[in-house]
């Protein structure tokens, strides 16, 4: 974390977003979080969950970091580009 860093929390249920919503949905989450001066988007999942961790890589997520007791993934976007 980044010192005077801000952060703000979007929980997405898949259950509820339909898949052919997804990509819009995160074009959106990048457009807000652009226009309120973020400079990078961090989006956590579980390393099993296939599915997601696929669609981060293919719109260009990077791997952050992994926490092996929680079996997290994290991954960012520079969205200043």
């Amino acid at each position: 974390e980044y010192e005077g860093a801000k952060s703000e929390l979007v929980n997405i249920n898949p259950l509820v977003l339909k898949p052919q919503k997804y990509k819009s949905f995160l074009k959106e989450i990048e457009k807000i979080a652009k226009d309120k001066g973020a400079l990078v988007v961090v989006l956590e999942t579980d390393e099993n969950a296939t599915w997601s961790v696929n669609f981060y890589r293919k719109n260009k997520y990077n791997t952050l970091n992994k926490y092996a007791f929680y079996k997290v993934m994290l991954y960012y976007k520079n969205i200043q580009n």
